[in-house]
C-alpha cells in the first residue's frame, strides 16, 4: 500500500511541474510579439520515425485525480489550468485547498506606494470574494491567504457558527489589528506571529495547541488570558525577548495550565544574565512532561556572576532539550534549576551554540556531568 501511495504521489508531483511549466510558457507566449508557428508546422519538422500522438491525454485523467493536483496549486495557477482541457474548465472550483498567495504578483513600486497599495489590495479582496463565491467543494481542508497588504487589515473576527468546522488557524504579521475576536469556534490549534494582539476570546476551550511568537508585548499579560480561555491546552510554544522577562520576578506566580504536557520556549535577544525569570512559566505547568528551550543570542560574552539556586519541585518533567547552550551563567543557572528540581527527569539533551560548538560542548560536559544524577541520560549533540 505504501508503494502505491508513493507512486501516486510521484505522478502527481510530475503533473504539477508540467502544469506550472505550461502556465508559465502560456504567460510568456501571450506577452511576446513574435511570429507564432502552427502545430502542423512544428509536427512537419519532426523526423519521420517519430510517432506523435495528438490524443488529449489530460482529458482522460479521472476528475478526483485532477482535483487533487489542482488543490496543490495557488489559486491563480489553478484557474489558469482551465484552458488546458475542456474537462478541466470548472474543476478548479472543487479544489479542497484554496491557496491565495499574491505576494509574487506585487511589484516593489506597489509595495511602497500607499495609494497603489490600497488600490491593489481592494482588487485582490474582490478576487478572493469571487473565488470563494464560485467554490463548490463540500470539503475545504486548507484556506491560505498570503496577502502583502497587512496594514489594510484592522479588524478580524473568527466567529461561529460559520466557522464551526475550522480546526487550525494561523495569523502572521497583521500588526495593525485593532480588534481580533475568536468566539464560539471548535479550533484545535492556534498560531499567532506579530505584535501584541488586542485579543478577544470567548468559548475557545477546544484548543489543545497554541503558538505565540511575540514581536512585542509582555508575557505575563498573555499567560492569564491563555489559562482562562485555553483550558484544554496540551502544547504551548512561546517566543519572546529576554528583555521582557526582566519584569517577571523569579517568585512570580502565574495561573496554572492544568493540562499542559509540552512547553517550548524561544528566548530572543539573549545576553549572559540570570534566566530564572522564565521559571514561573515552567512552574505554571504542574503536569509538564517535555520542555524545549531555545536561546537566540544577541551577545555571546560569558559573565562570571555567582550562580543563584531556586527550589521548586517538578514531579512529571521527563525530558528537557536545551538548544544553543553557550556555557555561561545563564545556561548553568537554568540547567541547574531544571536538573535539581525535576525528580522524574530521564533525558537531558544539550544542543551547543553552533558558532562555537567545540567550546560550548566542552563546557556543557564539564559543567553538567558533575551535577546530573546517574538516573538521567545526558546527551550532548
Amino acid at each position: 500500500m505504501d508503494i502505491v501511495l508513493m507512486v501516486c504521489f510521484f505522478i502527481l508531483s510530475v503533473l504539477l511541474i508540467i502544469i506550472r511549466m505550461h502556465c508559465s510558457r502560456r504567460k510568456e507566449n501571450n506577452s511576446c510579439n513574435t511570429n507564432v508557428v502552427s502545430t502542423g508546422d512544428r509536427l512537419s519538422q519532426l523526423p519521420d520515425e517519430v510517432i506523435v500522438s495528438t490524443e488529449d491525454r489530460l482529458s482522460q485523467l479521472p476528475d478526483d485525480v485532477v482535483v487533487s493536483i489542482l488543490s496543490q496549486l495557488i489559486i491563480r495557477e489553478a484557474v489558469q489550468t482551465s484552458s488546458l482541457s475542456t474537462q478541466w474548465q470548472y474543476l478548479w472550483m472543487h479544489a479542497t485547498r484554496l491557496n491565495f498567495d499574491v505576494s509574487k504578483f506585487i511589484t516593489w513600486e506597489t509595495s511602497f506606494n500607499p495609494r497603489l497599495c490600497k488600490k491593489e489590495g481592494l482588487r485582490h479582496i474582490n478576487l478572493f470574494n469571487n473565488v470563494v463565491r464560485l467554490h463548490k467543494s463540500d470539503v475545504l481542508e486548507e484556506f491560505n491567504l498570503s496577502f502583502p497588504f497587512h496594514s489594510l487589515l484592522t479588524h478580524l473576527e473568527i466567529v461561529g457558527p460559520s466557522c464551526l468546522k475550522l480546526k487550525d488557524l494561523e495569523i502572521s504579521y497583521c500588526n495593525n489589528l485593532d480588534i481580533f475576536k475568536i468566539h464560539n469556534v471548535n479550533l484545535v490549534s492556534f498560531k499567532y506571529i506579530g505584535r501584541k494582539p488586542n485579543l478577544h476570546l470567548q468559548n475557545v476551550k477546544s484548543i489543545v495547541s497554541a503558538d505565540f511568537y511575540m514581536v512585542d508585548g509582555l508575557v505575563h499579560e498573555l499567560i492569564p488570558k491563555l489559562t482562562t480561555h485555553f483550558t484544554q491546552l496540551v502544547t504551548l510554544s512561546l517566543a519572546f525577548s529576554i528583555l521582557r522577562t526582566d519584569l517577571i520576578p523569579s517568585d512570580y506566580s502565574f495561573p496554572m495550565f492544568n493540562n499542559l504536557k509540552v512547553l517550548a520556549l524561544k528566548i530572543k535577544d539573549m545576553i549572559d544574565v540570570c534566566l530564572l525569570g522564565v521559571t514561573p512559566l515552567i512552574e505554571a505547568s504542574p503536569y509538564l512532561q517535555k520542555l524545549d528551550i531555545q536561546l537566540e543570542w544577541y551577545k555571546t560574552t560569558i559573565c562570571k556572576d555567582e550562580i543563584v539556586r531556586k527550589k521548586y519541585p517538578h514531579q512529571h518533567l521527563k525530558e528537557v532539550k536545551y538548544r544553543d547552550y553557550l556555557g555561561g551563567v545563564a545556561d548553568l543557572m537554568l540547567t541547574t534549576y531544571l536538573i535539581e528540581n525535576s525528580v522524574a527527569l530521564k533525558t537531558f539533551i544539550i544542543d551547543p551554540l553552533k558558532c562555537d560548538d567545540q567550546k560550548a560542548r566542552g563546557l556543557a560536559r564539564q559543567q553538567l556531568q558533575e551535577i546530573i544524577p546517574k538516573r538521567v541520560k545526558l546527551v550532548i549533540l
